[in-house]
């Protein structure tokens, strides 16, 4: 691991927001100090991959799971961001029933 002078990734504090043309709930500035050797990985990760470091730290924070991971507890991340876009109703599966019975007719 090099030794060199400490370094830490800083944003200035703001008072208002900043607000991206996406659509995308306002920004908030924040200061926060990360390991050297952290930085440098993230700034080369973000130069061969066109992101910044910024984009990077929100990318890993929205992928922490939700309060309530209980509920997604084993499904793939894919499937856990689908779950979170399309929360179905729950349904007891009656009006299905009651086609597959006018369909098939019911059973005795």
């Amino acid at each position: 691991m090099k030794k060199g002078p400490k370094r830490s990734h800083t944003a200035k504090r703001s008072t208002g927001s900043v607000r991206a043309n996406t659509g995308s709930p306002p920004k908030r500035a924040t200061n926060l100090s990360l390991d050297p050797d952290a930085i440098d990985r993230g700034e080369q990760f973000g130069k061969r991959h066109d992101t910044s470091l910024s984009q990077l730290v929100s990318r890993f924070l929205r992928a922490l799971p939700a309060e309530d991971a209980s509920i997604t507890a084993g499904l793939t991340p894919a499937v856990q961001r689908l779950y979170a876009v399309v929360k179905a109703p729950a349904t007891t599966g009656k009006p299905y029933h009651e086609h597959l019975r006018a369909k098939y007719g019911a059973r005795s």
